[in-house]
């Protein structure tokens, strides 16, 4: 009994250790955009409506809408915006610790599977700097589907204690984790796979079914509940997935120059194939741990297969956060990947693993640190439009005026968005002035939409912002036609 409680308490200091050079990490990567970032998309419009709740179809700050199919995400969605207001530091700082405790969850779980600290280690920092997911860490309100990541991966680590160890508190962790991002879904499926490493099958069964249960019902109600539209046709869109899921792999798996994605994987695939063949067990363990991270990364994409075509594993930007539950699996199978060639390369000793394993990671570093800058980018195009707006604006604008903000784009990098929707404008509009009555309407572009009449339109050109100072183009204080210049929807 001493020994099991001491056993708990030194992977608990562990995991203590981990946590905290994660975070230095964390600081070290994406520390300079919790200083420079900002507000983005969704984030000004949850920050809009916790504030001011002015949309049909809330309860307070909460959106009745999205808590039909996803509960506790809607519970967390307004708790920063309470805690913190409209400062964005404080909500990136969050984003970082979320992903932190992500990946120390993910520590847990790979020491809980047997893989030795050194590996489990390196998996949660390559989790941490993954570039092709990293808006759940660079965008404040993706953050937030971390928590599903972090309760799945706990339970994982919980259970692999024992067949018996807090069943019920497992059950309700996958079931919580499906209602806060169900695309954790297939993170659940994966589990009785990683039991059976450490446990005969029939108790990793016997463990599982009540996880499987719990989160299938949760499944089943996101399913029945969602607003989400689903893709026109799922073949075609499982199709197109594949293809850039595998494309992904192999850039990840080589993330310097431009190797053949396809060569890259298929040699990673025959080389697992081969040594699953092999009866040393110090092939054969690195090369099963491959097999379940290949087996992840399957299950990580299979539940956006009915969802919107935008959705795929090479969309950039804010849409990557469909990799959000990859970027683990590729994580593991480098790591497994870099034991794998110990094993087989035993003369090289630590050398081979090592440079693998900093090759790759700081690949990925360095496509992050790109992507940061992007984000940045986005923050200072926002800024230097807001600044424009306010130089159009008196101090205390009429109340109902409209804003029509005239931009270079909607887009300060592929999927890194700018201004690009009229609710993410007015809500920066409204915390702005503290006025829920105005609104804005971007404009990138010739598209045209629809004025109301009577309405009080302003028109700002920030376009070239960057460079040069924005002028207020004309202010109309008289019914404006209905088929004036007023806006454009870029939602994409």
């Amino acid at each position: 009994m001493g020994g099991t409680v001491g056993m708990r308490a030194a992977a608990r200091s562990e995991l203590a250790l981990v946590a905290v050079g994660l975070a230095l990490l964390a600081a070290l990567v994406y520390g300079d955009h919790v200083v420079r970032g900002g507000f983005l998309w969704d984030d000004w419009e949850n920050a809009g409506t916790t504030r001011f709740r002015y949309e049909p179809g809330f309860l307070g700050p909460f959106d009745l809408r999205q808590a039909a199919y996803r509960p506790v995400l809607q519970l967390l969605l307004p708790l920063p915006h309470l805690l913190f207001g409209t400062h964005a530091a404080p909500h990136l700082a969050l984003a970082l610790l979320l992903a932190v405790c992500a990946c120390a969850a993910f520590h847990a779980l790979l020491r809980g599977l047997g893989v030795p600290r050194a590996y489990a280690t390196a998996a949660a920092a390559l989790a941490l700097v993954f570039p092709w997911s990293d808006s759940t860490r660079l965008w404040a309100t993706a953050s937030l589907n971390l928590v599903a990541v972090t309760l799945v991966l706990g339970a994982g680590a919980i259970a692999l204690r024992g067949p018996r160890s807090r069943v019920v508190l497992t059950a309700c962790m996958c079931a919580a984790g499906v209602l806060t991002y169900e695309a954790v879904a297939g993170l659940v499926l994966l589990l009785p796979l990683l039991y059976r490493v450490r446990m005969p099958w029939r108790a990793a069964i016997a463990r599982w079914r009540f996880e499987a249960l719990a989160a299938g019902a949760a499944a089943a109600l996101v399913a029945l509940a969602t607003t989400k539209p689903a893709s026109g046709g799922a073949l075609e869109h499982a199709g197109r997935m594949a293809t850039e899921g595998a494309a992904l792999a192999g850039r990840a798996l080589a993330p310097w120059g431009h190797p053949p994605a396809a060569a890259v994987l298929a040699a990673t695939l025959a080389l697992v194939a081969a040594s699953l063949a092999v009866r040393r067990p110090a092939v054969r363990r690195p090369a099963v741990a491959a097999a379940l991270s290949l087996s992840a990364l399957v299950l990580a994409w299979a539940p956006f297969v009915p969802g919107e075509s935008k959705y795929v594993p090479g969309a950039p930007g804010i849409y990557d956060r469909v990799n959000i539950v990859a970027g683990f699996a590729l994580a593991a199978l480098v790591c497994s990947l870099a034991a794998l060639l110990h094993a087989l390369v035993p003369r090289a000793r630590a050398m081979l693993p090592l440079a693998l394993l900093a090759v790759v990671g700081a690949g990925w570093v360095t496509h992050a640190r790109e992507h940061v800058a992007q984000y940045d980018r986005a923050t200072d195009a926002q800024r230097s439009e807001l600044a424009a707006i306010d130089r159009a604006l008196p101090p205390r604008p009429a109340r109902g005026t409209v804003v029509v903000l005239l931009e270079d784009s909607a887009w300060a990098a592929p999927g890194v968005p700018t201004f690009g929707q009229r609710w993410d404008l007015s809500a920066a509009l409204k915390l702005r002035y503290d006025d829920p009555s105005l609104s804005g309407i971007p404009v990138s572009g010739a598209a045209r939409r629809r004025c109301a009449p009577h309405a009080r339109v302003v028109l700002v050109d920030a376009r070239g912002a960057h460079f040069r100072p924005s002028q207020r183009m004309n202010t109309w204080r008289e019914p404006v036609p209905r088929r004036s210049l007023c806006g454009a929807s870029n939602r994409t």
